[in-house]
């Protein structure tokens, strides 16, 4: 096939058409290829991966007036032939150790094309610490191995916006921008639009952010929409390809795995006393935290008093639980790892609504990256004020978190007076 007399742009749309006709087409993460397929008409998932922001919550309505909303009707306007489909998959207050744990669930099984993803917020902004840092760079290594063209959001709140430098306030970003440009993806610099639209007083402080000062109203979201799709349409102009390094630049999760207490034969059975499956909650304080969105339809239930369910076989240095609670009548989780002592985890949270709870544990010296096998006793704490309480764990996770030196030595050099923003630039190496 000649192309040569063609522009670019049309050379790149007949080229990637040829490949999607043969058998042997392999996706990858390519922005332009998700623009020749989207050109073409076909059928693509789009999933919005985060947390509150990417929610949208404050909007007037999320999934209209917020960022969701607004991408969404803007790719629609942008491809008319194609055929979207969009997926929700943000939880309000939630980091990047649960998005890793709830990717397949939540993202992948949407067999995603291309992923927006928020999460630098509420994987601590003001802070370099590696546990997060390792589970956001797992989502980007999976995504992109899987060939899912991504995108990187970086959302902000009301309180950071007046720091000078940004990064100051917020380094983890700086972090994130880095992975960027390790595994060139795009990002959104929502802050920088923001500042500039501020300077030019196009809109003020109390318009973006009239609710609070961690969410932003209907306008807000305007900026943000507008922040992430310029960064899209230059990614799409430059054909940008993302690839995956064979070495992690601040760390990696291995020996992932997710087990679910519902299925269980003892407790499906009923053979563990006092535990049962139950159906999740249908209601709750707010729409983003309804647990059944994220749990399914069952959760595995245990009453006061119940007998504690063995796990063997968890490999690695980190555990968290996954479940709900009603906050009138939960119970704590009490554990054991490899018969040692006994500790309660406070499994609610924190109200009397019916929410979604996430909570993690990390064994021994988890930043040597050394992940061992180990059994888990799990069960329902006391509470002599709740004699008809409830604990609720839908799922364990289980997995080996692996920082680098290089995030080792960010971590530990962070609290210095003398650390440098560009210490964190410098820690990056080969681009």
């Amino acid at each position: 096939m000649k192309i040569k007399n063609l522009s670019s742009r049309a050379a790149m749309t007949i080229a990637i058409a040829s490949l999607m006709a043969s058998t042997a087409f392999c996706r990858t993460a390519s922005f332009a290829e998700f623009d020749a397929r989207a050109r073409m008409g076909e059928r693509l998932n789009v999933v919005y991966f985060g947390a509150s922001l990417m929610y949208s919550a404050n909007a007037t309505d999320p999934a209209t007036t917020g960022f969701r909303g607004l991408m969404s009707d803007y790719l629609q306007q942008r491809y008319p032939k194609a055929h979207f489909k969009f997926h929700d998959a943000a939880i309000g207050g939630t980091p990047s150790k649960l998005g890793l744990f709830r990717l397949q669930r939540d993202v992948l099984s949407h067999d995603p094309d291309l992923v927006f993803l928020d999460f630098v917020c509420n994987d601590g902004g003001d802070n370099v610490n590696p546990d997060n840092t390792c589970a956001y760079e797992q989502i980007l290594r999976t995504l992109i191995e899987k060939g899912v063209a991504v995108e990187q959001v970086f959302f902000t709140f009301k309180w950071w916006m007046d720091s000078n430098p940004y990064e100051k306030s917020v380094p983890r970003q700086l972090l994130y921008k880095n992975l960027a440009k390790f595994y060139n993806t795009p990002f959104s610099d929502t802050q920088a639009l923001l500042k500039a639209k501020l300077a030019a007083k196009e809109t003020t402080m109390e318009e973006l952010w009239p609710i609070d000062g961690g969410h932003p109203a209907d306008a807000g979201y305007r900026f943000f929409f507008a922040a992430a799709q310029e960064a899209f349409d230059r990614a799409v102009a430059d054909q940008m390809v993302s690839s995956v390094p064979r070495e992690p630049l601040y760390g990696s999760v291995g020996d992932v795995r997710v087990i679910d207490l519902a299925a269980l034969p003892e407790i499906v059975d009923g053979q563990t006393s006092g535990w049962s499956k139950a159906r999740t909650f249908r209601t709750s304080m707010w729409y983003d935290g309804l647990s059944s969105r994220w749990l399914g339809e069952w959760t595995a239930r245990a009453n006061a008093g119940a007998r504690s369910i063995e796990l063997p076989g968890l490999k690695g240095n980190y555990l968290a639980f996954f479940g709900e609670a009603d906050g009138k009548t939960a119970l704590p989780l009490k554990i054991s790892v490899d018969g040692g002592e006994e500790k309660t985890i406070g499994f609610s949270h924190g109200c009397d609504g019916r929410l979604f709870v996430f909570r993690d544990y990390f064994l021994g010296n988890w930043q040597r990256g050394e992940g061992e096998a180990h059994t888990l006793k799990i069960g329902p704490g006391n509470d002599g004020g709740k004699p008809n309480g409830e604990l609720r764990v839908k799922a364990v996770f289980s997995g080996t978190f692996k920082p680098t030196p290089i995030a080792l030595k960010l971590f530990k050099d962070f609290g210095r007076r003398d650390f440098r923003l560009d210490d964190i630039d410098h820690a990056r190496g080969r681009p």
